[in-house]
């Protein structure tokens, strides 16, 4: 199984971040879970993107959360 987390991330300071972050390292010790990707919400657009990061979105950008699911399917 693949699985995606849409989330704040570190370095980000922000509880959900550290938990997404908390989250992805259990997931990928689970038996059957082949990756645990990472799309990070991030205050202002970024480029170029943050290393083991499948997307970032803007958080106030509409369109990049459009993109990122168009990207996924």
């Amino acid at each position: 199984m693949r699985t995606a987390i849409v989330s704040t991330y570190p370095p980000r300071a922000c509880g959900i971040g550290t938990f997404a972050a908390d989250l992805r390292g259990t997931l990928l010790g689970v038996p059957g879970i082949e990756a645990a990707d990472l799309v990070a919400v991030v205050n202002q657009p970024s480029s170029p993107q943050r290393r083991a990061l499948l997307a970032t979105i803007a958080q106030s950008v509409r369109g990049d959360y459009v993109r990122t699911v168009g990207g996924a399917a």
